[in-house]
């Protein structure tokens, strides 16, 4: 911050959490004109947004996961491929993004082993919701266990 206010910009925040969480919170963005146009930026570009005071009557983006399944169904055939689907509804009154994480472990009797994860991030209008398919997974046989917040899906390749 020291810095930018070295090089004279007169307006620095500090924005807890970054740009993520102002993103995720559904706030408003500025982009940049990527058509080529050489308009006067100030022009083309919204005044500064503040945060929404807490007057605001929308609320932020709030998401909620279901339905977590396999295609083809389970049991899954070994080293094929499949897919993990899921279904998120932003329960929010804003648009926002969501970064979907399905993260598989093998089971071994009690041991569970970290296979790893896939992840997609989808951007949802608010009351809406949005199929998040995760392409061409590919496992040998044994039993898995995929999770995605508190949904979970125990499933064999066999």
């Amino acid at each position: 911050m020291e810095l930018m206010k070295s090089l004279e910009f007169n307006e620095v925040y500090d924005l807890h959490g970054g740009i993520v969480a102002w993103e995720e919170a559904g706030l408003p963005l500025v982009t940049p004109d990527t058509s080529g146009s050489t308009s006067d930026p100030a022009t083309t570009l919204p005044a500064a947004t503040s945060p929404p005071s807490s007057s605001d009557s929308k609320t932020p983006a709030k998401f909620a996961v279901s339905n977590l399944h396999t295609d083809p169904p389970v049991p899954v055939p070994p080293s094929g491929l499949f897919s993990f689907i899921v279904t998120v509804t932003n329960e929010g009154g804003v648009e926002g993004y969501y970064e979907a994480v399905v993260e598989v472990v093998e089971v071994i009797g009690v041991i569970r082993l970290e296979i790893g994860s896939v992840s997609e991030r989808v951007l949802i209008p608010p009351g809406q919701s949005r199929i998040v398919t995760f392409e061409q997974i590919h496992l040998t046989q044994g039993i898995f266990e995929a999770t995605i917040e508190k949904e979970n899906l125990l499933f064999e390749c066999t």
